[in-house]
C-alpha cells in the first residue's frame, strides 16, 4: 500500500495553546472530530513538532514575580525587618525551581511530540 496525503490527528484535547511545525515550518492546526488537534501531512517524509503554549499560566508567572519582587522591595525598604527579607529572598529559590520544572522539565508546557510518517 502506498503512503497518500492525509491529516496526522493528535490524541489530546484541543486547546488554545497547540502550535505545530512541520519540518521546522509552523503549520496549521485544525480541530479533528471536534475534539483533537490534527494538521494535514503531504505524502512523504515528515517530522512533525506539537508544543503547548499555556498563556493564562505565562501570565500567572508573571504577576507571581512582579509581586513577589515588588513585596520583597517594599520589605527590604523598611528598616528593622531583616527576617522578613531572608524569608522574602529565600522564597525566590523555589519558585525557581517550580518555574524551571514547569516551563522546561514538566510534561505540559513546550513539549515537543515527534513523529516521522515514512513514504
Amino acid at each position: 500500500m502506498q503512503a497518500r496525503d492525509g491529516y496526522f490527528v493528535l490524541g489530546l484535547p484541543l486547546l488554545p495553546g497547540f502550535i505545530c511545525r512541520i519540518d521546522g515550518s509552523f503549520a496549521k492546526v485544525v480541530r479533528a472530530d471536534a475534539l483533537y488537534p490534527s494538521v494535514f501531512l503531504p505524502r512523504g517524509f515528515h517530522v512533525v513538532d506539537f508544543y503547548f503554549v499555556s498563556w493564562p499560566f505565562v501570565a500567572g508567572v508573571g504577576i507571581a514575580w512582579a509581586t513577589l519582587l515588588l513585596l520583597t522591595y517594599w520589605v527590604v525598604g523598611r528598616k528593622g525587618v531583616l527576617w522578613v527579607t531572608r524569608a522574602m529572598l529565600l522564597a525566590v529559590v523555589p519558585l525557581a525551581v517550580l518555574l524551571w520544572v514547569a516551563l522546561y522539565a514538566g510534561p505540559s508546557f513546550n513539549t515537543s511530540y515527534f513523529w516521522q510518517v515514512p513514504l
